[in-house]
């Protein structure tokens, strides 16, 4: 791997070289076309920041293999034989390191290596071109936004810092021109589709202990599950042995599908490829269920207002619901008020306590409050 990584900069060297490497001593040739299938589809622009994401993935890679050090240390007080019994240890007490090893990784820095990955995978904006994004959002902050003034800029890729550096770059653009000729130019919409890695970890770590949730002991269901940030930071931050993401584009369950495999987590995640309103009976069993921004962008509103009632009919009374915008948001955009209404009469919020950030932060309300917008409820019976 290290002969394959030497040469990333330059794509027909990078070619040249897996095809010397395929050796018993080096990669099979599976393992070689599968990285060159990889490889021919990053534009050129692409393969610095490939460059830097491979080495970051192979560096979390390598901290979860098994130490040979870690080895020689065993058995060295077993006297004339400890030494030996060091260098050979049994395949079950090798598993036994290499998981011990896995658990001291960063979780943060898990979720990096995922983000870095994905990077790669999709545009800055991960909205691919067999979606349709809905604008026109009465009683929102969305309300104003449509596709000629509206940015998105996925929220689990890149973060506020990223998006100035873009801008500087001339890779994204931060105004648009009102009255094309004029210079009347306004300040372009930013939003995003997917929750940061810190929001997540706030989800995970503090929101859902908060509401006593045990996540392996019960199914998580994310409904629009997009690239499957959600359910990777279900498995890494909050340690969940059954996640599943429902969502409706092939195209991004085929990104989520590879990202699970990559990253070794199909023992505890998948992805369904499907409309959530066929999907009943799965919502039914989960014990978690999240839904960011769910149906705002993706349905019209007589449809929203449809998946909402459906979705409301199938959850089981007692489930925890992850809300971000809070559900009043996303209900007053997508359904009537009276509809609207009585969905909220079966939510029981829980209240969380909600850290204070620097000025300035981006996750920052009003009153220094982090994360505020993220709201849980359980769901109470009729």
């Amino acid at each position: 791997m290290a002969i394959v990584m030497a040469a990333v900069s330059s794509r027909p060297r990078m070619l040249a070289v897996l095809h010397d490497a395929r050796r018993p001593e080096f990669l099979g040739a599976s393992q070689v076309a599968e990285l060159e299938t990889i490889l021919q589809g990053i534009p050129p622009d692409f393969l610095p920041e490939f460059e830097e994401a491979a080495t970051e993935m192979i560096g979390a890679f390598k901290d979860a293999r098994f130490d040979d050090s870690d080895e020689e240390e065993e058995g060295a007080d077993g006297g004339a034989d400890g030494g030996a019994a060091a260098r050979a240890p049994t395949e079950g007490g090798r598993e036994k390191k290499r998981r011990k090893k896995a658990d001291k990784q960063d979780p943060f820095k898990q979720m990096k290596d995922i983000q870095h990955w994905l990077r790669l995978k999709v545009p800055p904006e991960a909205v691919v071109e067999s979606e349709h994004i809905v604008y026109g959002h009465p009683g929102t902050d969305f309300a104003d936004h449509s596709a000629q003034n509206t940015q998105s800029v996925d929220g689990f890729l890149y973060e506020e810092d990223d998006v100035d550096e873009m801008c500087e770059q001339g890779k994204l653009a931060r105004s648009y021109c009102a009255k094309c000729g004029s210079r009347e130019v306004k300040d372009l919409n930013f939003i995003s589709h997917s929750l940061s890695i810190r929001e997540l970890e706030f989800i995970f770590t503090t929101a859902l202990p908060t509401a006593k949730c045990a996540l392996d002991k019960g199914l998580l269901v994310d409904v629009g599950s997009r690239l499957g940030a959600v359910l990777y930071a279900a498995c890494i931050f909050g340690k969940a042995t059954n996640v599943t993401g429902i969502e409706m584009n092939a195209d991004l369950c085929k990104v989520q599908e590879e990202t699970i495999k990559v990253f070794g987590l199909q023992a505890a995640a998948r992805v369904v490829c499907d409309d959530v309103r066929k999907q009943l009976e799965l919502v039914g069993k989960a014990k978690v269920v999240v839904l960011h921004n769910v149906f705002q962008f993706f349905l019209e509103k007589k449809e929203a207002a449809d998946a909402w009632a459906a979705l409301f009919g199938a959850l089981a009374p007692g489930t925890t619901l992850v809300t971000c915008p809070p559900m009043e948001e996303q209900l007053s955009s997508s359904c009537a008020v009276k509809q609207g209404t009585a969905f909220m009469k079966r939510l029981k919020p829980i209240e969380l306590e909600y850290p204070v950030g620097e000025i300035g932060d981006e996750y920052a309300d009003e009153h220094g409050e982090l994360f505020s917008n993220i709201r849980v409820y359980a769901f109470a019976p009729k």
